[in-house]
């Protein structure tokens, strides 16, 4: 009931982002555990959340996510610096 999609190239080196998304149709949560990037990823959307405040939020390396029952979320690798 949980499905998570992959968007762009996954080599490090390109500087385009990587989008991953992961949708939760299940009524109980889903700890998520994002791969690791060198630049880190963004929470951009989540859908159980205050969409006013959850907008690209940086998440820790290494860090779990909870999927939300019934929800959907978004994540990008951060800007190059």
């Amino acid at each position: 009931r949980t499905i998570g999609l992959m968007f762009g190239d996954e080599k490090p080196s390109v500087a385009d982002p990587l989008v991953l998304m992961f949708m939760n149709a299940h009524d109980v949560a889903i700890p998520l555990t994002l791969p690791r990037h060198p630049r880190g990823w963004w929470l951009y959307i989540d859908t159980a959340g205050d969409l006013r405040g959850n907008v690209r939020a940086p998440l820790p390396v290494g860090e779990a996510h909870v999927l939300q029952p019934r929800s959907l979320v978004l994540f990008r690798t951060r800007d190059v610096a």
